[in-house]
């Protein structure tokens, strides 16, 4: 008897690390190929059988293997980073990028523990429990790339369109929420079966209304979308991708170009022929626009000839007027008009933590030195901007944002509501992003970076034109639907017809992208006071 129980209890740690891997691994494929997104809605389920009736030990470890093995999957190319940036053999930067994906996973593990703790300590239901945890990790778990289950849903267009209203963290609620409730069905189905019709109450009910309810609007949200932006103008935008090799250092002129006459310029030319109303560069390599005299004037007259408006990035230097000695470096873009003049300046405000800034330490100290040896030529001290910008033309008011920025759903809104404030009430309006995604190589990080920011054209109702370095570059409609999608790692100069309209001006979420935000902070601590009254009550009981 002894052996036949040894063996029972090997099988089923060996089915639950299976359970775990698996769960890892249709969340991992959700994030690499969004053709996959409807993974996402049942990610969670072979995790939450696998810590069922678990010590929270058990739980702990079973959670971290999935989060480790997710991360490591999804994110694979943190290590490609780290070869590309510094030159790093493979060895040494997958020990480095082993740290990170551990570090990730908790997110993972400390949510199921905490999940566990809650459901033991108070009553109250795993379907608010479980979408509440995953919500406030989602929006608040520090990580050097967030992660929202939200946005592997690109090509889900009913699932995305109710984000105008809670942004990307309500879709997450509703796709946690999934999960757990098919998590429940599964359980019941296949260990309590005599049970399953008694199970079924007002929570089931309720939670699959709010389910049916969020694709209802969403719906109706994108058909109604999709015929007003049949009606709009548009404006033509051109996309130049250079798909050069990145490097922070001023480039070497390619044969038959100059430091004042880029292949990015010549591209322009290309498509101010072709009818090009504003040509838009992506981040990459400096272009000395801010630093050299020469190349500044030269830009100014190439645009003027063009008669064609140019967005572009560039590193520009603030220097102290008595030594010259540059006292502030900022990633910042600018807007040159049809007639040379410059329109508008934005620095970034996001950056990118150990790449432009090395956050919690001081300049002097040691670690501060350290940090920056290891992380070699990526490795830049940035200050960061104050303030939004809105570039105002006569076909369209842009937003400019920077790479990382894009990834952030509540800037994004805040950056758009303070445009509408600022923005000539004329024409429509447009958000622009400006990445370089070819510190990651080939791999899918690019993919994965741009199908994110989809979902902010979608969260304020705004059309948005993403340029990246080696592509894909897209362009999306308000509705969410990717109008056009560049090839990966291949240079050229693209044109598009980008839909705008003046009366839009954001959406609910743009006005109040915080409220959603803080209601799952004050429903959280609403049950955290549950469960500390309970354990308290218990400690008096047992006491008396």
């Amino acid at each position: 008897m002894s052996v036949s129980f040894r063996n029972f209890k090997l099988v089923t740690a060996v089915q639950k690390i299976l359970l775990a891997m698996l769960s890892a691994g249709l969340l991992s494929l959700a994030f690499l190929d969004q053709n996959f997104y409807i993974l996402t809605w049942m990610a969670f389920v072979p995790l939450l059988i696998a810590t069922r009736n678990t010590s929270l030990f058990s739980t702990y470890l079973l959670s971290l293997l999935a989060g480790f093995c997710s991360f490591a999957s999804a994110t694979y190319w943190i290590g490609d980073f780290l070869q590309i940036s510094k030159g790093q053999d493979w060895q040494t930067s997958f020990l480095w990028a082993s740290l990170y994906w551990l570090y990730c996973a908790h997110f993972i593990a400390v949510l199921f523990v905490l999940f566990q703790i809650l459901m033991r300590r108070t009553s109250v239901h795993e379907f608010i429990l479980f979408p509440l945890l995953v919500t406030l990790f989602t929006s608040f778990y520090p990580m050097l790339f967030s992660i929202y289950l939200g946005e592997s849903q690109v090509h889900f267009s009913w699932a995305i369109q109710a984000t105008e209203y809670l942004g990307v963290q309500g879709l997450d609620t509703i796709i946690s929420l999934a999960n757990i409730l098919l998590y429940r069905f599964v359980w019941l189905l296949c260990w309590q079966r005599e049970k399953l019709r008694l199970q079924f109450s007002w929570s089931w009910g309720l939670s699959l209304s709010v389910i049916g309810f969020w694709f209802i609007v969403g719906g109706m949200r994108y058909h109604y979308w999709e015929q007003q932006v049949t009606d709009w103008e548009s404006v033509k935008i051109g996309i130049v991708q250079p798909h050069e090799i990145p490097d922070l250092n001023r480039p070497h002129s390619m044969s038959g170009y100059s430091v004042v006459y880029p292949p990015e310029m010549d591209m322009t030319e290309r498509l101010s022929r072709a009818g090009a109303d504003i040509v838009v560069w992506p981040e990459a390599r400096p272009k000395g626009f801010w630093q050299d005299q020469m190349v500044e004037e030269a830009y100014r007259r190439e645009v003027k000839a063009l008669d064609t408006s140019l967005i572009f990035q560039d590193q520009q230097q603030v220097r102290n007027p008595l030594n010259g000695k540059i006292e502030q470096r900022y990633n910042a873009s600018i807007m040159l008009g049809s007639k040379g003049e410059v329109l508008g300046e934005y620095q970034k405000i996001k950056r990118i933590p150990f790449g432009e800034y090395l956050p919690l330490v001081s300049e002097d100290s040691w670690i501060h030195n350290w940090l920056m040896s290891f992380f070699g030529r990526f490795a830049t001290e940035l200050s960061a901007g104050d303030s939004f910008q809105v570039f105002t033309h006569d076909k369209a008011n842009i937003i400019p944002l920077i790479c990382y920025e894009t990834t952030f759903p509540e800037f994004v809104a805040s950056a758009v509501d303070h445009a509408m404030e600022d923005r000539n009430s004329r024409p429509g309006t447009v958000l622009v992003g400006m990445s370089n995604d070819g510190w990651f190589g080939s791999t899918h990080q690019p993919y994965q970076h741009v199908m994110a920011s989809v979902l902010r054209s979608v969260e304020n109702r705004l059309p948005l034109v993403h340029a990246v370095n080696n592509g894909p570059s897209i362009v999306v409609s308000p509705s969410g639907k990717i109008l056009f999608e560049s090839a990966f790692q291949q240079a050229g100069g693209y044109l598009v017809n980008v839909p705008v309209n003046a009366s839009i001006e954001g959406s609910f979420y743009t006005k109040y992208p915080w409220l959603y935000r803080y209601f799952v902070i004050s429903l959280f601590c609403g049950v955290v006071v549950v469960a500390l009254r309970a354990q308290g009550t218990s400690k008096s009981k047992n006491s008396g």
